[in-house]
């Protein structure tokens, strides 16, 4: 009677701790990105698990995200990046004309723009880009690309969803922001000297760019207060 009732009780343990997935938060699906676990599920560590890799660093409330494992600084709302741990709104240039810029005479450029409102304008990062990315679900703020603004390398972060979408079918950002196209980042490239990130609106890729290279710019900054 006594093994019987040990039995039933290991049983009884087992289909608990089979529910709970080993009561660890923890199952032996293995994994290279979090779009293979199941829903709301990480991947860490090459398996699936409940908690977030990256927590307590990664907390969406205060603009940081976790991708396959990397923490990312970018704001879940678009339009919004991170400024002293917190999400706030951007303000962006008007339709910016023909001009390209390498990357220094870029930094220059937005630093020399004023208006009446005093307020400085500089080269957006790569989050701040991100930020306006609209119908690619893999470039759009929270997607599963992994380059952002907690994550700059090139061998760690770009994985394969920053290729972003279908490329020339549409521009993906809303309309009002004028002609599409890539624009430079002021993101470097943490493994690769001399290079920064950009992103190309026109496929919603996100990609190395040499500092050197001629390319389009778009300046912002932050939204003033009322």
């Amino acid at each position: 009677m006594r093994q019987i009732t040990v039995m039933v009780f290991a049983l009884g343990w087992l289909s608990i701790c089979g529910l709970w997935l080993g009561c660890s938060g923890q199952e032996d699906t293995p994994c290279e990105r979090d779009s293979e676990c199941r829903q709301d599920w990480f991947c860490a560590e090459g398996f699936c698990q409940e908690t977030a890799p990256c927590e307590p660093a990664c907390l969406a409330e205060l603009c940081e995200a976790c991708s396959n494992g990397l923490c990312r600084s970018i704001c879940l709302k678009q339009d919004q990046a991170c400024r002293g741990g917190l999400c706030e709104r951007l303000e962006w240039q008007d339709a910016p004309g023909l001009e390209l810029f390498d990357h220094v005479s870029a930094l220059s450029h937005c630093q020399d723009l004023a208006d009446e409102s005093g307020l400085a304008w500089r080269l957006p990062s790569i989050a701040e880009l991100r930020s306006l990315v609209v119908g690619c679900p893999a470039s759009e703020p929270g997607g599963e690309c992994g380059v952002g603004d907690g994550c700059l390398s090139s061998s760690d972060c770009n994985n394969e969803q920053c290729a972003g979408c279908v490329y020339g079918e549409t521009c993906y950002w809303h309309p009002m922001l004028g002609p599409c196209g890539p624009f430079r980042s002021s993101s470097p490239v943490d493994d690769q000297a001399d290079k920064h990130w950009a992103l190309d609106f026109r496929g919603a890729t996100i990609t190395s760019l040499e500092s050197d290279t001629p390319y389009s710019v778009r300046c912002v900054r932050w939204e003033a207060s009322n």
